[in-house]
């Protein structure tokens, strides 16, 4: 096995224990998108991803628990948490800058949490798969028309 790929399964041991410490299952499977469930306390990880992304994937998913901890601060500084939207208020512009948000959040937090633990990122691929999940939302965000018109 190559030494980076050692490096990168270490670094998901070290997330998985963060996270379990926090009461959390970190599950690395291909049946599910990347994601952090709540209700089953349980971080799912795509497997069909290269070990590298599985990574920073997990940093992410680690950043939407370190945001959840930190809820009362991040409701302060957006106009909507995303959290607890419904289904009326989902389709408000406040909720997609608060979708947004949470999900650079969870990013820059993730990264933040890298450099605690010690866990190696690149900064280009780490950067690269940042900018490809906030552009997707920012996509998904301006497929609705606003007050503004389409955006």
């Amino acid at each position: 096995m190559k030494k980076n790929k050692i490096i990168h399964y270490k670094s998901i041991e070290i997330l998985t224990d963060w996270a379990n410490k926090r009461g959390y299952e970190v599950v690395i499977q291909n049946k599910l998108p990347d994601q952090l469930s709540f209700d089953d306390k349980t971080i799912y990880i795509h497997s069909r991803q290269g070990v590298e992304n599985q990574v920073y994937s997990l940093l992410h998913e680690c950043g939407h628990l370190l945001v959840s901890m930190s809820q009362k601060g991040f409701e302060r500084s957006y106009p909507l948490y995303a959290y607890s939207a419904n289904k009326r208020t989902e389709r408000t512009d406040k909720y997609k800058v608060s979708l947004v948000a949470e999900e650079y959040e969870a990013w820059t937090r993730g990264k933040r949490l890298a450099e605690r633990l010690n866990v190696p990122v690149d900064k280009k691929k780490f950067d690269k798969a940042m900018t490809d999940a906030v552009m997707s939302y920012l996509r998904w965000a301006g497929r609705f028309t606003t007050g503004y018109g389409n955006l």
